[in-house]
């Protein structure tokens, strides 16, 4: 049985976990955390949907295709994971939100039962409030608590918490994992990936997210779906609402900021007037998500950045899943299937880190690596 070393028990690394072990592997997660989910993937609830884009373009396509994915596993992994798939309204608040999803309505090609445009009357009947803008209406989406999703996903997984990964040292047969013999090795730490070699070049960084709850009013308590708006509003459950986010680059710290707070329900009641008044917050949290130059993941074979520009190659059975963003819940099980194809099918082959078919990461000096889309 092949033992893969998985740095990172967030849900990128879990997700991974979760895969190999159902393909009949031995995953172990290293977490220099005391328990998994410690960072961005702790957050009490997730919202899940699909990237937009205006064009079926391939990147397009993958976040299709993973929007679909975690829909069909959510849905069956069910009440473990606080899964509710109430669907989400996307509020079209400005005119170029207005063309890109009309756009995209065209151009994906999903029935009414996936994606539709909807009035603000039709959006208030399906939000149970008072709306102001027509939407774009996803009846499939929903949310799940990230760290619950993490937990269901290592279940049957070793997993060593509070363990760093100190040394790291490829071999003939595989990788030497602080001195322990395994024979492939997922880089899914985030921004963690930056402390080895093999990626230290890879341009990527983090961004700091601050989330909240606050005590349902006696009209937000009748919100039925998802509310999107740039920022974003989840039902009550248990009396609470969750509401988000910050997107704060050049921040690293995760303490609670105030201002953070008075932002999120300032921008809640410009998009969603039905709901301003005082609010009682009962609850915050911050945490540094991990995106990439151009906001898309980086997934699978690692490139060897020395070989790159002569002749493609890769780092010999080693793997990243990393700057899933703010759509980790969507992302980090597609791009486990991914890594898990591309080890068991064709690990010996000349590959890239998928994304898109154009793109390049930068990295010191003068080397430049391709970036393929292909799966």
């Amino acid at each position: 049985m092949d033992r893969i070393a998985i740095i990172g028990g967030g849900l990128a690394g879990t997700a991974c976990a979760y895969v190999f072990r159902r393909g009949g592997m031995e995953p172990v997660i290293f977490e220099a955390s005391e328990s998994l989910a410690a960072g961005a993937s702790g957050n009490p609830l997730g919202l899940y949907n699909p990237r937009f884009f205006a064009e079926k373009m391939p990147q397009a396509e993958f976040y299709a295709e993973a929007f679909l994915d975690i829909c069909s596993l959510l849905q069956e992994i069910g009440e473990e994971v606080d899964h509710s798939a109430h669907g989400s309204l996307h509020l079209i608040t400005t005119p170029e939100k207005d063309i890109r999803f009309r756009k995209m309505l065209e151009s994906w090609g999903w029935g009414d039962d996936l994606m539709t445009i909807v009035s603000a009357e039709q959006a208030s009947d399906l939000a149970g409030i008072k709306l102001s803008h027509d939407a774009m209406f996803l009846p499939t989406s929903g949310v799940a608590c990230p760290y619950k999703v993490c937990g269901y996903y290592a279940r049957d997984c070793e997993v060593r918490l509070n363990e760093s990964v100190t040394e790291l040292v490829q071999t003939t047969s595989g990788w030497q994992v602080n001195g322990e013999s395994f024979d492939a090795v997922i880089l899914a730490c985030g921004a963690g990936v930056l402390n080895f070699e093999q990626t230290n070049w890879f341009p990527v960084h983090t961004v700091r997210g601050q989330v909240l709850q606050f005590a349902e009013t006696e009209v937000s308590k009748n919100l039925k779906t998802n509310l999107n708006y740039g920022g974003y509003l989840l039902p009550s459950t248990n009396g609470v609402h969750t509401s988000g986010s910050t997107f704060q680059s050049w921040l690293t710290h995760t303490d609670i900021l105030e201002q953070d707070n008075t932002d999120i329900l300032s921008n809640l009641e410009k998009a969603v007037p039905s709901l301003s008044g005082d609010k009682e917050v009962t609850y915050a949290r911050a945490s540094l998500r991990t995106a990439s130059k151009d906001r898309l993941p980086i997934i699978g074979c690692v490139p060897d950045p020395e070989a790159f520009e002569e002749v493609p190659s890769q780092v010999q059975n080693m793997f990243v899943s990393t700057a899933h963003g703010s759509h980790g819940i969507v992302t980090s099980y597609k791009a486990a299937e991914i890594i898990f194809k591309k080890y068991v099918q064709d690990a010996d082959n000349s590959a890239y880190v998928e994304v898109s078919p154009d793109r390049f990461l930068k990295g010191k000096g003068n080397r430049k690596t391709r970036v393929n889309f292909s799966q």
